[in-house]
């Protein structure tokens, strides 16, 4: 029998009117769904709420458009079996099959266009809906003042009683300025408490990069205290590096491609949230790479020299050895030499029975050396030479900020697979010295750190991807059952046909979103079943409901 095309071309008329009429109501409804959290915490104004709701309609139709050409199936459907269509069609020698090929090339034309809206659109626009919210920086900070939540800036988590947004502040070039009344500081390190800051009020100015937002703080009157440090010190002011908010969903898996998804696999290290992981443990192996270096220049009385990262100072060291974190004679009849150099000439030396050096855990990176930081008992006597003349003087006590001359940095392979294994490698043989059993001990501190986050970056993308691929689905599964349910029940409402087929959409959408959940934290058995068996348990009610149909 011929194909009757101009039949097919009426019935997938009726059923994409009713889907496109049908998604644009769902779409509008979700999407100001999605905009209630942000309004309800002031994240955006009034003026950016039409932009922010025309951005959440794209990812958003991910969502709609199954229940929609369900709902659409239903109502085409349940009208040509109460018009008596579907017994003429059956009648005319069709089956079951060329009945429902209008829904099954419906449900083809979702599948693709799901598989592209996941894919390539609804990243991009999930970037842009962050970038919104980011770009308005300060009333993100404003909000969480009010919600009585911890700002996070850099490396500091501020809480005030209360804050002030002004806009366009006069002479600073920046968009707005924030400015908080009672405010408690705590600086971080890796996580965990370095030093606390109490002040009158502090000021965030806010600047537009062009990557997103740049914080500058500055505490007022503050007194701070560090861990390390038995004493409390009165500040004017306390002004930490300028913060480059940036895109916040840069290389989260949530807002790549389908291209640089799978790339994100090959290649991880390409990627900022695992550049940002990686960084803890490519500090230490700087530092041990730096303690290690000081250890071979004193060995046997060598002379290690210092250059000061900040001026045109250095320091120069002779006849110590390196024995944990403090510097011994190395001669018996000898003491500690030191020199102090300004542009490569002698200004101050000192003798000393001993010296501590350490080095500062918060410098060093991918690229730079570690500082160093030395101690000598106070009051030491020094001779300052003024005029090419030695005077009686004193030594510091502390000089800091000095960098190793002659211990370039080698490359860190930019893996965070390989970087692993150089950690490994590290933490398994800590040898004897205490200081580098105490950097061998934080490198693997920071590798199981690492390598946990590398496992849930892995895991987030098997998510994202099983997540694509099973959401499309429902766009030709759910259609698909509501047609066919419909076929037979001309004596039920198309309401009563549809609550059966919203039902097992709802359990659908909800199981893909728990199953992805799970997956990502760490449970990709239960999550990957969860996902996929709803869909299993769809095709079985098609598979029935099909077999029905064609017996009759």
């Amino acid at each position: 029998m011929r194909t009757p095309w101009l039949l097919y071309r009426s019935i997938l008329g009726d059923l994409l009117r009713t889907t496109l009429l049908t998604t644009g109501v769902l779409v509008t409804v979700i999407a100001f769904g999605a905009a209630v959290p942000p309004l309800s915490r002031n994240l955006i104004g009034p003026g950016d709420l039409g932009q922010f709701l025309l951005l959440a309609c794209v990812p958003m139709l991910q969502y709609a458009v199954p229940f929609a050409a369900s709902f659409a199936a239903v109502s085409v459907y349940h009208r040509m079996s109460v018009d008596r269509e579907v017994q003429a069609m059956e009648a005319a020698g069709l089956s079951v099959r060329r009945v429902l090929t209008p829904i099954l090339m419906l449900g083809g034309i979702l599948l693709v266009g799901l598989l592209a809206l996941v894919h390539l659109a609804a990243p991009t626009f999930w970037m842009s809906m962050q970038d919104l919210l980011t770009r308005d920086a300060a009333r993100l900070l404003v909000g969480a003042v009010s919600q009585g939540e911890g700002l996070r800036v850099g490396n500091l988590e501020i809480y005030a009683d209360e804050a002030f947004l002004v806009p366009d502040p006069p002479e600073t070039g920046a968009r707005e300025r924030l400015i908080l009344s009672g405010v408690a500081a705590i600086e971080l390190s890796r996580g965990a408490p370095r030093g606390e800051f109490t002040a009158e009020h502090a000021v965030i100015d806010v600047h537009q990069g062009e990557d997103g937002a740049i914080l500058k703080l500055a505490l007022m009157n503050a007194t701070a205290q560090r861990a390390d440090e038995q004493a409390v010190a009165v500040l004017p002011q306390v002004s930490p590096e300028a913060i480059d908010l940036g895109r916040s969903l840069a290389g989260d898996p949530k807002g790549l491609v389908l291209s640089d998804l799978l790339r994100a696999r090959r290649e991880p290290g390409e990627f900022r949230p695992m550049r940002e992981a990686a960084r803890p443990l490519e500090q230490d192996l700087r530092l041990l790479e730096a303690w290690e270096c000081l250890a071979r220049a004193t060995r046997a009385g060598g002379e290690a020299s210092f250059a000061s990262a900040a001026t045109d100072r250095g320091l120069r060291v002779r006849a110590a050895s390196l024995q944990g974190e403090s510097l011994q004679p190395a001669f018996r009849d000898r003491p500690i030499e030191l020199e102090e150099l300004v542009r490569g000439r002698v200004v101050r030396r000192a003798k000393v029975a001993a010296a501590v050096v350490r080095l500062d855990p918060e410098s060093g990176s991918r690229s730079a050396s570690p500082s160093f930081e030395v101690e000598v008992p106070p009051g030491t006597p020094a001779e300052e030479m003024v005029g090419g003349q030695a005077r009686p003087g004193r030594w510091p006590a502390r000089i800091g900020g000095l960098k190793l001359a002659g211990c370039d940095p080698a490359p860190l392979p930019t893996d965070p697979r390989a970087l692993l294994v150089e950690a490994r490698k590290v933490s398994e043989s800590p040898g004897d010295d205490p200081a580098r059993q105490r950097l061998a001990a934080e490198i693997a501190g920071a590798s199981a750190g690492l390598a946990s986050l590398a496992d849930r970056f892995q895991l987030d993308i098997v998510a994202r991807l099983n997540q694509r691929a099973a959401q499309p689905l429902a766009g030709l599964l759910l259609p698909l059952l509501g047609a066919i349910l419909a076929m037979r029940s001309r004596a039920s409402a198309p309401l009563g046909i549809f609550v059966l087929v919203f039902l097992p959409a709802i359990a659908d959408m909800l199981l893909i979103s728990s199953g992805e959940q799970m997956t990502r934290w760490g449970r990709p058995e239960g999550g990957l079943f969860m996902m996929w068996s709803t869909q299993a348990a769809i095709l079985g009610l098609i598979a029935l409901a099909w077999w029905r149909n064609a017996r009759n």
